[in-house]
């Protein structure tokens, strides 16, 4: 007995030491996942006749290895651009002579200018000499354009609004000026109630230029919130859950119960961070004095321990709950895209929406900030599990992201 037991605690001695040179890996190492991901940081572009755009295109790249890391760099190392048709758009090449720019066909490099040669669409397609991985995006080419860096408008907002390209503006008009005014000299536009109206503005060239615009109320996404507290995190660890102003110039965000709710802001984003049950109210401050109310309930309160265990309701309590009709949408607030999504995929919600798993609806999200802000850094604000609930034998799983722009 005496042998076996010591030779039972050596197997024991092994296992741990085992457990440990495991757990002391790095993560890439455990993994056997090569899958690197390859993205432009726009997908679509609209240029100008003879104007440069700004600004370049570049290339990022998604791995989870180190095996990714490697081939994502050996790829890099040389990186060919074509245009689909250089009779509408062409690479700026980097020398010009007598403020001559010379344009190419081709370019090769990490980023390349463009210009717009004539009017018409073209794809500019990036390969890769160590790699069969292609990455494209379409550019559509125009003379002149009115435009405004938003595109999603709120009530008591201003917006600068200009017109780009070979065309040099005279006076900027507003269809409805009950629902937007617009200064006639510098395109400043001002909007008073929700509502549809078009901006127009007359050039020096004769041609009227136009975009119809659509006002909504500024306000809270949410007014009234049920979300859920878990016990079993980490200590400094908590749920969290984001609520949106939109269109409010954010001054503060405040929770009348820090028991049951804290609040950390990041942009025009309030995240509620989930300490206990109870019921409290979470006021966000705009800078022109005026506030905006969120009802907050908080339920749960049972051991957060992986898929199938912690706070599992059933699914007619969750269609109760204020995000039921946001389930697999893809939120669009302006600077904000907002998601929740059910990767447990099992659960047939009857209203319409489509499906998407987390991957694609962090995409989306990104996509429709980098397109409409091209060249500034989107940020996530928060992500993570919201929710496990059931429908009968039927799991599903809530996961909630939030990215921004600032």
């Amino acid at each position: 007995m005496g042998r076996k037991s010591k030779a039972r605690r050596a197997i024991l001695v092994i296992a741990i030491i085992s457990m440990l040179i495991i757990q002391i890996e790095p993560a890439y190492a455990k993994s056997t996942d090569d899958k690197l991901t390859v993205s432009l940081n726009i997908t679509k572009y609209t240029a100008y006749i003879n104007r440069k755009c700004e600004p370049c295109i570049t290339i990022s790249g998604r791995y989870s290895t180190e095996a990714g890391k490697k081939q994502y760099d050996k790829m890099m190392q040389k990186v060919i651009w074509k245009t689909s048709d250089p009779t509408v758009v062409r690479f700026v090449n980097e020398t010009y002579v007598n403020e001559e720019y010379y344009l190419t066909d081709t370019y090769e490099g990490i980023g390349p200018t463009l210009m717009g040669v004539k009017e018409g669409k073209a794809k500019i397609t990036a390969t890769f000499k160590n790699s069969s991985k292609i990455v494209s995006c379409e550019i559509t080419v125009k003379n002149a354009e009115l435009t405004c860096e938003d595109d999603v408008f709120y009530t008591g907002n201003t917006y600068p609004f200009s017109l780009k390209g070979n065309a040099t503006p005279v006076k900027y008009a507003s269809e409805d000026t009950g629902i937007a005014s617009i200064n006639e000299t510098t395109g400043e536009l001002k909007t008073k109630k929700s509502g549809t109206t078009t901006i127009t503005c007359l050039a020096e060239d004769g041609q009227t230029y136009s975009k119809k615009i659509k006002v909504q109320k500024a306000g809270l996404n949410y007014k009234k919130i049920t979300s859920y507290y878990f016990t079993g995190f980490r200590k400094g660890k908590y749920s969290t859950f984001p609520i949106v102003a939109k269109g409010i110039d954010v001054k503060s965000w405040k929770s009348s119960n820090n028991k049951v709710v804290k609040i950390k802001k990041k942009a025009n984003i309030g995240v509620l961070e989930i300490h206990g049950t109870g019921k409290c109210t979470v006021t966000c401050t705009a800078k022109n004095g005026k506030t905006y109310k969120c009802a907050v309930t908080i339920v749960g309160g049972k051991p957060w321990s992986g898929l199938s265990n912690g706070y599992a309701p059933d699914i007619s309590e969750v269609k109760k709950h204020g995000y039921y009709n946001d389930i697999n949408k893809i939120q669009d607030y302006g600077n904000v895209v907002f998601y929740i999504v059910d990767y447990g995929k099992k659960i047939d919600y009857k209203n319409g929406n489509k499906k998407r798993d987390i991957e694609e609806a962090e995409k989306e999200a990104m996509k429709i900030l980098q397109n409409r802000y091209p060249g500034k850094d989107v940020y996530s604000a928060v992500s993570g599990d919201l929710l496990g609930f059931h429908s009968g034998k039927n799991y599903g799983r809530l996961w909630c992201g939030c990215y921004y722009v600032k």
